[in-house]
């Protein structure tokens, strides 16, 4: 409880003082959903339901600086691989408030970040694999918390990603994956998530 509010601050000093597309953006988002991620475990741990707001709001919060770090990352690369002018990028990330994390009460600002990353005129057209992982964790994270339908719109964003490369997942996590992409969000097909403390 006491950690989470200081790395939030430090995240915010990191967003005001950094270049756009500095190296500790990632280390601040990944901090806060570390703390974030691990408090919302510690809670189920002790009896509280994924479907409990403090709960469900930590998990949301883990996700929203997930996807803070895959718009980051796909940009990034764009710029390296050359599809994305640095200039242009920077100005996206300012305008677009891609920087500070504004945690809401609700599924806003996920929807938000959300649109960007799934919307082909706003993102670079880069295949980065580089962020397979955090776009895995942050829907696991949003499937845990109850929002299956945000959970569903990231990963049909990144279906042909993951079932056509082999390693990414394992032959049940894309079993679960395709179900759930299939089904439009209905129902969470994954049960093997570490924040959930149910069998």
């Amino acid at each position: 409880d006491n950690t989470l509010p200081k790395v939030m601050v430090e995240q915010g000093v990191v967003a005001k003082i950094c270049h756009p597309f500095h190296w500790l953006h990632i280390s601040a988002w990944d901090l806060v959903s570390i703390a974030a991620s691990s408090l919302a475990r510690c809670l189920m741990m002790e009896g509280m339901l994924p479907a409990a707001p403090k709960v469900s709001g930590l998990l949301r919060l883990s996700a929203t600086c997930q996807l803070h770090q895959i718009l980051w990352t796909e940009r990034a690369a764009a710029i390296v691989y050359g599809s994305l002018d640095l200039k242009d990028a920077v100005a996206d990330s300012q305008n677009e408030d891609l920087l500070q994390v504004n945690f809401s009460d609700n599924t806003d600002e996920v929807s938000r970040l959300l649109d960007l990353i799934c919307e082909p005129k706003q993102r670079p057209r880069t295949n980065c694999t580089e962020v397979s992982q955090t776009v895995f964790h942050a829907g696991q994270d949003l499937l845990v918390a109850g929002h299956n339908i945000l959970a569903c719109q990231l990963y049909t964003c990144y279906e042909a990603m993951f079932l056509s490369s082999h390693g990414i997942l394992s032959a049940k996590n894309k079993e679960s994956f395709r179900a759930l992409v299939h089904s439009g969000g209905k129902k969470n097909y994954f049960n093997n998530h570490l924040l959930t403390s149910q069998p």
